[in-house]
């Protein structure tokens, strides 16, 4: 079992260290995102000049409708918000979530029963946080560029990165550590 879990850990952490290195790539290139896509009306690619008009209930919606150009800028003011919400966020959150399971899976194939939470908390919210900071700049620049508020927390109005990853490794790792235990228990018995 043990070996199985060293192994587990190990491909945890290069699964981790791949997202890592990708959502921070995301981050630092996140204030320059666009969407090229053009608009669409229902099913239909809107054109220049044209008004997408949507109705409910069988009639035309109160205060006109979107002209293309209106369309467009709404998706290019978006296209920043979505780049960081997905490709850094949600991706860094990732990597946070399997650096943290690899943690507990290598410490308990290494270490003997009786794991120590505390140690082991130690170890995956230091270098979490650490992680985090490494955003600060790139979430203040995109915080500058983009009109609409980047992220799922964008409206914190402060890059908030680190503490987002210190609560998710904090909880995945407690998670991890009583799934190892449970496991760890079973197995004596």
């Amino acid at each position: 079992m043990r070996r199985f879990q060293l192994a587990l850990g190990i491909c945890l952490l290069v699964a981790s260290v791949v997202a890592a290195v990708f959502s921070l790539n995301n981050a630092y290139t996140a204030d320059s995102a666009v969407d090229t896509s053009e608009p669409t009306c229902g099913h239909e690619v809107q054109a220049p000049g044209q008004e997408c008009v949507t109705s409910y209930g069988g009639r035309p919606a109160t205060g006109g409708g979107v002209t293309y150009e209106e369309a467009k800028k709404s998706k290019e003011d978006t296209a920043i918000s979505g780049a960081w919400l997905f490709g850094v966020e949600l991706l860094g959150t990732i990597s946070i979530a399997l650096f943290a399971g690899a943690t507990v899976c290598m410490a308990s194939a290494i270490w003997s029963r009786g794991l120590r939470l505390p140690l082991l908390l130690a170890g995956v919210l230091i270098p979490a946080v650490a992680y985090g900071f490494a955003f600060w700049p790139a979430q203040q620049r995109v915080q500058e560029v983009s009109p609409v508020s980047p992220g799922a927390l964008g409206f914190l109005h402060f890059p908030y990165l680190p503490i987002v990853f210190a609560v998710a490794a904090a909880f995945i790792t407690v998670q991890a550590w009583r799934l190892t235990d449970e496991v760890m228990t079973d197995e004596v018995i």
